[in-house]
Formats: C-alpha cells, sequence, structure tokens
C-alpha cells in the first residue's frame, strides 16, 4: 500500500466552508479536545478560541475537567480524545506531569496529544519536563494567543489524524486477512455470498468508538439485466430483477462493462469474477469513501475472485465426481435390466429425507453424493443370484447379504470423505431398527443416520419399481409396508417425516421415472 492511499490531503480551507452534513449521509465524528486546568477563564477563552474551527471536514468537540482526578475519569469513560491541553499545577504542584504519565503508562494510551500548558514555566522548566515526560508540546500560557491556539490545534490534530490511519491501515489489512481466510474456506457458491457481504459490511469499520451501518447487496447479469440475488437457493430461484431507472444500476453497468471494480464517493461495486460465473457487490456507505477504504476493497476483492474460483474448480470437480459415483452405482444397475435408474432417484430422495429431518447442508450434500454407492458390493454377487426370479435359498441369501461387507471394503480406507460416506452406508443400509438386520446386527440409533436415512429411500423406491423377482407396488401399498415396519425396519422418526411429506417424493419420483435406463457397461 502505498504513501499516497494511506495519507489524504489536508482539505482545511475547503472543510470550513463545508457544513459537516453535506459531505455525506452521516455528519463525521467531530475531533474530542479535552481541556484539563483549574482555571474557568481558562476554559471559556480555549473555547471562544476555537469555537469555529474545522479540520478535515470535522468540527470541534470541547470537553473540560477542572483537575487532574477529573480528567482521569473523562479519559477512562471516553475513547477516542485526540488533543489534551494540559495544566501543570492543579491540586499539587506536579498533578498534570502524573496525570500526562498516567494516560502514557497506566492507560497506555500513546495516540493523543498532549500539550502542557504553564502559568508557572520556573516551577516546570521545558527542557528538563520534555526530556522526562512523553508529552508533544510545552507552552507558556502567556504566549499562547487565539491565533496560535488555533494554528497549534491543526498541527496536534494533523499528527493524530496521521497516527490513526496508520492504525486503521493495520485493522483494515488485519480485517482483510481474517476475511479472506473465512471466505477462502467456503465450498458453495451460497455459503460464499453470505460470507462475502458480511465481511464487505464489517471490513470498514475501523475505528472501535464507531460503527457505521454499511449496506451490500449481491448482484449477477443475467439476460442483459441485473438481479439480486439470495443466498439460501442454489438456483437463485429467489433473485430481483433491479430496472435500469435503479440508481445503482448505473454503477453495476459500468463494473460490468469494465470487468473491474467501480468507486463513487458513497457507493462501490466489487467485482468479483470466477472461471463459470461473476457477481457483482454493491456496497452504500453512509460515509465518505476514503483512498483507504478503496484500497482495503481492492484488496478483498481480489481475495473474493480466488475464493470463488476455487469454488467453480471445486464444483467442476465434484460434479466429474459425482458422474463417476452415479456410472458406478450404475454399473450394479446393468445386472438388473429392469432396475432403470434407481441409483439416481435414491440419492434425491436421500437427499430430501435428510433436510427434512434437519441435517446440515454439508451432510445432505454427502447424502446425496454418496448414497448411490449403497450397492456397489452387489458387482461382486453372480448374475444368476441378483437376477433369480424366484426366492433365494440360505446360501445364496447369506452370498447376496455379503454384499453390504463387501462394498464396505471396496470404498473404505481411500481417505475421501465421499467414499467413506459411501462406504459408512454400504455397510449400515440393511440394519434394521429393531437390531434384526445385516451385517452387524446394529440396532437404533447405534446405526449411522447416513444408513438409516438410505434405507428408507432405498426400499421406497425399489418397491415402486419393477424387478425380476417381483413386480411393481402401489403406491399405497408401499406407504402401508414402510408403516408397518416403522420401529422394526425403519427409523420411527424418519418414517414421521416420510409419512408427512409423501407428496415431494412422490414429485421426484414422477419426474425420473420417465428417464431412460443407465446403459450397460
Amino acid at each position: 500500500m502505498t504513501d499516497e492511499l494511506m495519507f489524504q490531503d489536508d482539505a482545511e480551507i475547503s472543510s470550513q466552508a463545508m457544513p459537516t452534513s453535506a459531505r455525506g449521509t452521516l455528519p463525521l465524528p467531530p475531533w474530542i479536545l479535552l481541556v484539563v486546568d483549574d482555571e474557568e477563564s481558562v476554559h471559556q477563552v480555549t473555547r471562544l478560541a476555537l469555537r469555529d474551527l474545522v479540520y478535515d471536514g470535522r468540527s470541534l468537540s470541547i470537553l473540560s475537567a477542572h483537575s487532574a482526578a477529573q480528567a482521569r475519569k473523562i479519559l477512562e469513560d471516553t475513547p477516542g480524545i485526540a488533543v489534551i491541553l494540559l495544566d501543570v499545577v492543579m491540586e499539587t504542584d506536579h498533578a498534570g506531569l502524573e496525570l500526562a504519565r498516567y494516560i502514557r503508562q497506566d492507560l497506555n494510551n500513546h495516540d493523543c496529544r498532549i500539550v502542557l500548558r504553564t502559568g508557572q514555566p520556573g516551577q516546570a522548566p521545558e527542557m528538563d519536563i520534555i526530556s522526562t515526560y512523553d508529552i508533544n508540546d510545552y507552552k507558556d500560557k502567556t504566549e499562547l494567543t487565539a491565533q496560535k491556539l488555533y494554528t497549534l490545534m491543526l498541527a496536534c490534530l494533523r499528527s493524530y489524524r496521521d497516527i490513526e490511519v496508520l492504525h486503521n491501515s493495520r485493522t483494515g489489512l488485519q480485517n482483510v486477512i481474517q476475511a479472506a481466510r473465512v471466505i477462502l474456506q467456503k465450498q458453495t457458491v451460497e455459503l460464499f455470498l453470505e460470507a462475502a457481504q458480511e465481511h464487505l459490511c464489517g471490513l470498514l469499520n475501523l475505528d472501535p468508538s464507531i460503527v457505521y451501518l454499511f449496506e451490500v447487496s449481491a448482484y449477477q447479469y443475467q439476460d442483459n439485466r441485473f438481479v439480486r440475488v439470495g443466498t439460501a437457493a442454489p438456483d437463485f430461484s429467489a433473485a430481483t430483477p433491479i430496472g435500469p431507472s435503479d440508481p445503482v444500476n448505473l454503477l453495476l453497468s459500468r463494473s460490468q462493462a469494465q470487468k473491474e471494480s467501480c468507486f463513487e464517493d458513497y457507493s462501490v461495486v466489487v467485482y468479483c469474477r470466477g472461471y463459470s460465473r461473476n457477481f457483482l457487490f454493491h456496497l452504500h456507505s453512509p460515509r465518505l469513501l476514503t483512498s483507504l477504504d478503496r484500497s482495503l476493497l481492492s484488496l478483498l476483492s481480489e481475495n473474493l475472485n480466488i475464493a470463488l474460483e476455487n469454488i467453480d474448480l471445486n464444483e467442476k470437480a465434484r460434479e466429474s465426481q459425482q458422474d463417476m459415483i452415479y456410472r458406478m452405482g450404475e454399473l450394479v444397475e446393468t445386472h438388473s435390466p429392469n432396475a432403470g435408474s434407481h441409483v439416481r432417484r435414491v440419492a434425491l430422495y436421500s437427499e430430501l429425507l435428510a433436510r427434512l429431518a434437519g441435517l446440515q447442508e454439508v451432510d445432505v450434500d454427502m447424502v446425496r453424493r454418496s448414497a448411490p454407492l449403497h450397492d456397489l458390493g452387489k458387482i461382486g454377487i453372480p448374475d444368476k443370484v441378483l437376477n433369480k426370479p424366484g426366492k433365494l435359498d440360505s446360501e445364496e441369501w447369506t452370498l447376496m447379504k455379503s454384499h453390504a461387507e463387501l462394498g464396505y471394503q471396496m470404498l473404505s480406507g481411500s481417505g475421501s470423505a465421499l467414499l467413506e460416506a459411501g462406504a459408512i452406508i454400504s455397510l449400515s443400509h440393511h440394519e434394521h431398527w429393531d437390531g434384526s438386520g445385516y451385517p452387524k446386527g446394529l440396532k437404533g440409533e447405534d446405526i449411522p443416520i447416513l444408513g438409516r436415512i438410505t434405507a428408507l429411500a432405498d426400499v421406497f423406491d425399489a418397491l415402486g419399481t419393477n424387478r425380476c423377482y417381483k413386480g411393481e407396488w402401489e403406491v399405497e401399498a408401499i406407504v402401508s409396508y414402510i408403516e408397518a415396519r416403522s420401529g422394526l425396519d425403519f427409523d420411527p422418526h424418519l418414517v414421521e417425516i416420510f409419512r408427512q411429506n409423501l407428496d415431494l417424493f412422490l414429485e421426484i419420483r414422477d419426474a425420473t421415472l420417465t428417464e431412460a435406463p443407465p446403459v450397460a457397461v
């Protein structure tokens, strides 16, 4: 970051002629001056001399303390004091000097500018005081005319402002680093949008004593118009279009055309570019945006680009991985000519049931992507057993049941979270709630939730399609069977969720039963 971005031009002349309310949606907070002196006339003269002072668009607020003890209380209760005009002799001959030491050492406040003013310079020699105490100037009260006091105050405020800019720069960089760390961890567009907007709102609140409310909205350019997108709908079905007359539209259009962030005095559009899509974040500020604000937003924008590119790459990888998972599952189904798109429907049923059961979205996604592997172990089962139209004998049934452990052995130990989830589902989706299932005879909640969900989805789909060993059941018969096996084969809570939301499951069934069956590999 260059010095030009960190230190803005002085604006004493123009600021004096400009009311603070004209420079922004909200007035800029005043500078705070603390006058510490036991003579009331000093307070009155100081207020009179500085009553019209405006520096960098901010007026001056003057606090008064008539003793060091009173000043301590004000300093403890009032953050952001810029300048202290401090008398030396008050309650004691060295009250002012002790207060200066207290400010620097006890309060650890090295930002405020301290100017000692004394009417008895002989009691506190300037050279001794300057070298011993951490003060910024030393003045004899008799030499401080109104003009010199005004000049002194501008110099002190300029120095304090530059110190605060340095602090704000450091705080801003810390905010960018923290925001980038959080945003780069997001794995979906929805979470990315939510995190990006949250951190854009908080990025520019650099002064802990003042909290501004920044308004941030996310947009996407679709069908030759900008739509405001939500954070909850993967298909952006909640998107709201904005018309060409909207005041935000002009800035969005400029940013979209230039493929970069665009700034105005109180608004900015942060342009975020991924590999397969772009987003534009519009931020409205209640105060004038500074060069430091623009620098921090540009820096965060670079990290937003990286995060969105990572999400796009991860989504492409997940799509490729998911396609492979479906093909692995359908490889099993090619041994059962009437199985159709069973693995895809089981994945969709499992996803719906997991979401309705209140699982976190990351787990819902994991169920959807790994459920197609539930019967992968059937690859190791001979076709004559898989496709036998009649009832299996005891030896064949034992062989058939082994597919659960075969699938687990194929999938476990890979180091992939997706395949490990598939291994758990393969091993547990034939366990029964009452402990009568296989291969481990697990009971109740000892059965992994992924297995319980997939078990119900698997049976619902299998009973509703033709198989070599049975015909297609009517929906009423399937529901009756599942309800009858609640608490025996199936988790009663999941059965109740299924029963209450049957229409949603039937919508998936109706939409997918018309799909072409898998092609033999």
